[in-house]
């Protein structure tokens, strides 16, 4: 057995294992999540009319379904609240959720996402969005529009709220800071967080919905660690375009192609990434129209993803391995 098929082989087995338990280390610190995959409203511990509620199939941000908000009067307020993770002073929390309107929302100020405090019930934050635009309010001390992003709430398109909080009622503690679709909104603040000395809790829908508006949401967490509630970008509607990745060769010579096909299939088969041809690849059986398949094996079959990152060329194959280590990881956080 040549050293390279060993070193694929103890990396295979290495992988398993990491695959097996990277969920648990990935996501250790999601405290509560409310993505609707029980495929009802379990996860959530208030229903705001809920005859205006419905879990469906489509759209959603990811998995196989998100909730349906509709407004039938004018000033419905619609909504479920997450009582289950609420924060107390002191406490530093992750919150992420995703919204999407299919047809523009009105002109009044619409309340998406907002923060109250038990028991007393003020209201303490809220992104309010208002035709196209989305904005953040804090109330205390006083109320403040702290960021606006002006025809960034596209209708039809998924996106992606990720707010981090630092709870407390000291000015000099508290803390807030945004992720919009991926992006920081604004640099972190400093405020009061908490209204009072009840804990605050976290709720999303629509406050002032009119008449015959629809709103959904998606993939809602909470959690201590930014990278447990961080989403890929949401995937493009599928136009007919071919998938990105070329025909990887055959035989000994794996190449990067052009877009779409399926990956070659020998002991160093292409890697079906786009780019430019002549780069060969070892122990990769290209996927079909993905990435290039990820196999410990040289005479293994491809997947339908993955990457090959080990080139035939590379004298010292050791320091690939970390980066193949990683890319997996990389893989496994976005799952």
């Amino acid at each position: 057995m040549d050293t390279c098929t060993k070193l694929f082989r103890g990396l295979g087995l290495a992988l398993s294992a990491l695959v097996v338990t990277a969920p648990a280390i990935v996501q250790a610190s999601v405290l509560w999540k409310g993505d609707f995959e029980t495929g009802n409203l379990s996860q959530w511990s208030f229903k705001f009319l809920e005859k205006q509620l419905k879990v469906v199939g489509s759209p959603v941000r990811d998995g196989k379904f998100a909730l349906e908000l509709a407004a039938v009067n004018n000033g419905d307020r619609v909504e479920v609240q997450n009582g289950s993770a609420s924060a107390t002073n002191g406490t530093e929390r992750y919150y992420a959720w995703s919204v999407m309107a299919p047809k523009a929302l009105g002109p009044n100020e619409h309340q998406t996402g907002y923060f109250e405090s038990k028991n007393s019930y003020n209201q303490i934050m809220v992104f309010v969005i208002k035709g196209a635009d989305v904005s953040l309010d804090t109330r205390f001390p006083g109320s403040q529009r702290r960021w606006t992003a002006k025809g960034k709430f596209t209708p039809g398109v998924w996106h992606d709220f990720v707010f981090h909080v630092k709870w407390s009622q000291d000015a000099a503690v508290g803390l807030i800071e945004l992720w919009f679709d991926g992006q920081k909104a604004f640099d972190p603040i400093q405020l009061p967080t908490l209204a009072d000395k009840n804990d605050a809790f976290f709720q999303v829908g629509f406050l002032s919905g009119q008449a015959g508006e629809v709103l959904y949401v998606d993939e809602a967490r909470v959690a201590t660690d930014l990278a447990d509630v961080m989403l890929a970008p949401p995937s493009m509607p599928d136009a007919g375009v071919p998938p990105v990745g070329g025909a990887g060769g055959s035989a000994a010579s794996g190449g990067r192609s052009g877009s779409g096909g399926a990956g070659g299939n020998s002991a160093t088969g292409g890697a079906s990434v786009g780019g430019t041809g002549g780069e060969e690849f070892v122990a990769a059986n290209g996927g079909a129209g993905g990435e290039g398949g990820l196999q410990p094996d040289a005479t293994a079959n491809g997947r339908t993803s993955g990457c090959a990152l080990l080139p035939v060329h590379t004298s010292n194959p050791i320091p690939y391995c970390a980066l193949l280590l990683a890319h997996v990881l990389r893989r496994r956080r976005k799952s």
